[in-house]
């Protein structure tokens, strides 16, 4: 009996915290080595990117808000019904450009956090004239109008013409930045991602983190755990929780949790 107990309890062990381990440690060997094919192997994309959605959609609402109440009385005539068809637009372009393997790399090997990633693409995502163009165009071409059947086409006149209210609007979303997170996922499969210096030799002086940088740790359930992290070891709350679950016969990333 105690023998089974024995390799009862050395196989929850292993299942438990030798395997997800294994794999989070295959998981930064990946980034650090801007190895993309061996990250996707470990990493469930679609599920990472539903999870960023939540948090990425308060921030494109509070950023979205706080721009129209700057873009003055045009700004008010917008209001809800703008941000209502916006926000979930411009959340998922954000949210696809960053969760791709090669730009997941690219962010942890310039040093950076997800959450100041998020913010970078957002800055660039709601910053460009020409996507929020399109955007509007999609949405208030087709006649779906407010008072008197008027499009969110022709209400960004109120805010001084289609094009200058939108560039007046871009700029208020973006403050001036360009994000240095690019939509790299034209690169073909396996290719090197290039490090800020331009090297494109899989190698990087990459941050590095140990049992200092995780301040939560628990169970989603019996096949998901999560782990919070911090940048910096000496903060007291995680910058950032990223949940693992079994799936796939395998330990895989499957969440990650920005605190905004």
């Amino acid at each position: 009996m105690l023998r089974i107990i024995v390799l009862a309890v050395i196989a929850a062990l292993g299942f438990w915290v030798a395997w997800p381990a294994l794999a989070g440690w295959q998981i930064q060997s990946a980034l650090k080595d801007g190895d993309a094919t061996a990250l996707r192997s470990k990493v469930d994309f679609d599920r990472v990117r539903a999870s960023l959605k939540p948090a990425v959609s308060v921030e494109v609402e509070k950023r979205l808000g706080e721009a129209l109440a700057k873009a003055g009385p045009g700004g008010l005539v917008l209001g809800s019904d703008l941000k209502k068809q916006l926000v979930p637009q411009i959340t998922d372009r954000a949210v696809a450009t960053l969760v791709t393997a090669e730009n997941v790399i690219r962010i942890y090997q310039d040093g950076g956090t997800v959450k100041d990633a998020v913010a970078k693409i957002l800055a660039e995502q709601m910053g460009k004239a020409g996507g929020l163009a399109g955007i509007l165009g999609g949405t208030g071409g087709a006649g779906g109008g407010g008072a008197g059947g008027t499009g969110l086409g022709d209400l960004t006149k109120g805010i001084g013409g289609a094009a200058g209210g939108l560039d007046k609007l871009g700029g208020l979303l973006g403050g001036g930045k360009k994000s240095p997170v690019t939509d790299i996922t034209g690169r073909p499969e396996g290719e090197p991602v290039a490090k800020p210096d331009g090297k494109a030799d899989g190698k990087s002086a990459a941050q590095s983190f140990g049992i200092g940088n995780i301040k939560t740790y628990g169970f989603n359930g019996p096949l998901g755990m999560y782990v919070g992290v911090a940048k910096d070891p000496a903060a007291k709350e995680p910058d950032l929780t990223a949940e693992m679950s079994f799936t796939g016969l395998d330990w895989k990333l499957t969440g990650l949790k920005p605190r905004f």
